[in-house]
């Protein structure tokens, strides 16, 4: 019990840490947009981990622990699908751009 609670601190931390090294090649992505927005991606999963935390808490009460421990899986199957996709459209639209320029 101890190191889950242990890990589960060390999330958010990890989180930034793991989008940090990124943060250059974001940068030159989005050149025409401003150096501080582009660094509030760092707070954006430590964000959703905090909010999430309140959703989780109640799930975790009705259903379990144990009945919950599928579900992270199936969610981050779901958030890469949909990134996927997203990210197919827009290369697509991209694609579409450079053809009609």
């Amino acid at each position: 019990m101890v190191y889950a609670i242990l890990s589960l601190s060390l999330l958010t931390v990890m989180a930034g840490a793991a989008v940090a090294p990124a943060l250059g090649t974001i940068s030159e992505h989005f050149a025409g947009e401003s150096g501080t927005l582009v660094q509030m991606i760092i707070s954006m999963p430590a964000l959703f981990i905090f909010l999430s935390s309140f959703v989780f808490h109640g799930l975790c009460r009705k259903f379990g622990g144990l009945g919950l421990a599928h579900l992270p899986f199936c969610f981050a199957a779901f958030l890469a699908a949909v990134l996927a996709a997203l990210a197919f459209g827009l290369r697509k639209q991209e694609l579409a751009k450079r053809k009609q320029g």
